[in-house]
């Protein structure tokens, strides 16, 4: 599950974007070798001394493991820190973590097994296997969901049933057939979207491919995994399950969050986050990837991993550069420039991690973690493929270039208007001889571009302030089905799209519910997700519900269609959404939010 953007972007979406604006003080770092002066022969060990000279710099109270493969199998392998910062126990390329959304993966390659068999059929309404799925929804004249629409993003199902998603013990009654559950659940709620319209990530989609997998092979979901992915890939310490008594097994890592040592959470959904394994497992999932996209025996077929790694968005404008096969989100990144590179991340809190192949190189990496002081993918991925480039004596990636802005132009006054975005309530406004642009609660100043682009800076006293956040991103003016809308993302890149929107009038009915709600028993770490404040944004007179994202408070728009239900607006993740009003209380993704 991501926190926001996914997350790759990677929250959850292999698509980094902007997730937040916050100002924070600097953690010192170490500094990254300069792989391509590295001789081959002592590639592996310069990586090897700069994560632990990382770990020093950062003081970072957990440890990692990495793995890095080409076709064959594992080139290479480390660990470092701690697995459990407790007893002090190191963190090993043997030692079990929860590898979060890169779970999504092993249930693509679930289904895409089925579908091999000719057992199922991407493209068949998901209601073939699951009649009782009759999710609410304003948009009848919708075509059904396939499950394509589910390994893309695109079925326009709710993100995520918050209720019950996690614990940390005790083991719940229901575990691990909870998920099966999840077609109850997401029947409970309204749809985002109809099917097709915009990438829009859903654990709770994911949920219900396991229950996909059981019906059409006539198994429980981890015995099926295990009899035709984990075994025949020598996965031996790989499961969706965490078995009894794992709390004192010193083969799992625990996470350190807020002073306390936790175990790996029990979750409801596993097939879209419960994935436990190794980096030295997730090497042999990798190399098998790597062999059947070069035509050589794999997990699956040639043809169908080519298939995994085409871009299946590539008509849906709302998506803008976002590009996602089946299950495998492209990266786009500076660090990568020119590569062809397809992963997934995961974030269970505290636990994270991400899976990156660059199919065209033959290579891959897989991290894991157990504490979020990491810098995942700057810090650890992409070391380690610089450092697998050298040792493999491959040609270095290009170098990062900073990309310039065109020389400055005046903007165009249409833009002003109010925006609704998975980064919160937008607001361009043109003050004196200028605009001004209000993302995630700040005012900055917006300078236009002669290519159309706009970016965003903030000067105090005339003097320009250095915020890294800042560096490299624009905003795209654009059109999605006839509104005005901004492009939000790097100067090369958009992946966020904000659609306009208007005031609309506020029922006395949801006037009366004005404060704060706080929803329970998220598990350690998420109760940022539970907390809502009801109220007015006094400048535009938008009803909002101000949620914790990025560590800072976002104010998501609401439009009220009656007096017991408002949509979050927008396009996107967690957009498109309903909340529900029942008595006291707030319903949002299925979680019950108490007035206080």
């Amino acid at each position: 599950m991501k926190r926001a953007a996914k997350r790759i972007a990677l929250r959850a979406l292999l698509v980094f974007g902007l997730a937040s604006l916050a100002f924070s003080c600097a953690t010192a770092r170490a500094p990254v070798p300069d792989f391509s002066l590295t001789p081959s022969s002592s590639a592996w060990a310069a990586l090897g001394d700069y994560i632990k000279a990382e770990i020093k710099a950062a003081h970072i109270k957990g440890g990692c493991a990495i793995s890095v493969a080409d076709a064959k199998g594992e080139l290479w392998a480390g660990g470092f820190g701690e697995a459990d910062h407790a007893s002090g126990r190191a963190f090993s390329t043997d030692t079990i973590s929860n590898a979060g959304s890169v779970s999504k993966l092993f249930t693509a390659t679930a289904v895409l097994k089925l579908v091999e068999a000719s057992k199922l059929d991407l493209d068949a309404p998901i209601a073939t296997w699951l009649p009782e799925l009759r999710p609410n929804t304003r948009f009848p004249d919708a075509r059904p969901i396939t499950i394509r629409d589910i390994m893309t993003h695109h079925s326009g199902l709710p993100t995520d049933y918050l209720g019950g998603w996690r614990s940390e013990g005790p083991r719940p009654a229901d575990y691990p057939e909870s998920f099966l559950e999840d077609t109850r659940l997401a029947s409970s709620m309204y749809v985002a979207y109809p099917p097709g319209v915009v990438l829009s990530y859903s654990n709770l989609a994911m949920g219900l491919l396991g229950i996909v997998v059981e019906r059409a092979s006539g198994m429980d979901f981890e015995s099926y995994c295990r009899k035709e992915i984990f075994e025949p890939l020598g996965m031996k310490n790989t499961s969706f399950i965490v078995p009894k008594g794992f709390e004192t097994d010193p083969r799992y890592a625990t996470g350190f969050v807020a002073g306390k040592t936790i175990p790996i959470p029990y979750l409801r959904d596993l097939p879209a986050a419960a994935l436990d394994t190794t980096a030295d497992d997730l090497a042999q999932f990798a190399a098998s990837y790597l062999a059947a996209f070069k035509g050589e025996p794999g997990i699956l077929s040639q043809a169908t991993v080519r298939t995994m790694f085409t871009a299946q968005n590539a008509g849906v404008f709302a998506d803008l550069d976002a590009r996602i096969g089946l299950n495998f989100f492209f990266v786009s990144s500076d660090s990568l420039r020119g590569e062809m590179v397809l992963g997934h991340d995961g974030a269970v809190a505290p636990f994270y991690s991400i899976f990156l192949l660059l199919p065209e190189r033959g290579l891959a990496v897989s991290v894991l973690v157990n504490s979020k002081s990491f810098r995942l993918f700057s810090g650890l991925a992409i070391p380690s493929l610089r450092a697998a480039v050298a040792a493999t004596g491959q040609g270095p990636f290009a170098p990062e270039s900073k990309r310039k802005v065109a020389h400055s132009a005046s903007i165009d006054a249409s833009i002003a208007g109010i925006y609704a975005s998975s980064m919160g309530l937008i607001k361009v406004e043109k003050k004196g001889g200028g605009f001004k642009v209000n993302l995630a609660g700040q005012w900055f100043d917006a300078v236009g571009h002669e290519d159309g682009l706009i970016t965003l800076e903030m000067r105090v006293l005339g003097i320009k302030l250095p915020i890294k956040r800042l560096e490299g991103m624009a905003l795209r003016p654009l059109e999605v089905e006839g509104r005005p809308a901004l492009g939000i993302g790097s100067l090369a890149t958009a992946t966020v799209v904000a659609t306009r929107i208007e005031a609309s009038p506020i029922p006395d009915a949801w006037k009366a519910r004005y404060g704060s709600y706080l929803g329970k028993d998220l598990g350690l770490g998420m109760e940022v997700l539970g907390r809502i404040t009801l109220g007015v944004d006094k400048e535009t007179g938008i009803l909002t519900a101000t949620v914790g994202q990025g560590g800072r408070n976002i104010a998501l728009p609401l439009l009220p269609v009656s007096d017991t239900e408002v949509i979050v607006e927008g396009l996107g993740r967690n957009l498109g959404e309903t909340i529900e009003a029942a008595g006291d209380n707030l319903v949002f993704e299925g979680l019950v939010r108490e007035r206080k």
